[in-house]
């Protein structure tokens, strides 16, 4: 390998992770308010956050009032991965948008 390949290799390394540092930095930007938090994630983030606490596949419709919920648009695939993460990271916006 030649001095220019090295030269050329090191800056094709130093590109890739300037790319991937900016695509990061892009993408975790303001992630708890930015979007605002939409009708469908807040129910999404609520019936994974009752399931990580043991109620399991429920909504809270009023302040001690939590019923069991049998279907719902997105289901186990993806309440349960993120209710294990909220259980391990605790309950927050950012902690389920990071996911």
């Amino acid at each position: 390998m030649s001095h220019v390949e090295k030269i050329s290799k090191k800056i094709e390394i130093v590109a890739l992770v300037f790319l991937i540092s900016i695509t990061a930095l892009f993408s975790t930007y303001k992630l708890s308010e930015s979007p605002s938090v939409w009708y469908d994630e807040g129910i999404y983030i609520q019936m994974a956050t009752n399931m990580a606490n043991g109620y399991g596949m429920s909504f809270q419709f009023a302040p001690n009032h939590i019923d069991p919920v049998s279907k719902f648009t997105v289901s186990y695939p993806f309440i349960y991965p993120i209710s294990i993460v909220l259980k391990v990271f605790g309950a927050s916006i950012t902690v389920a948008r990071s996911f």
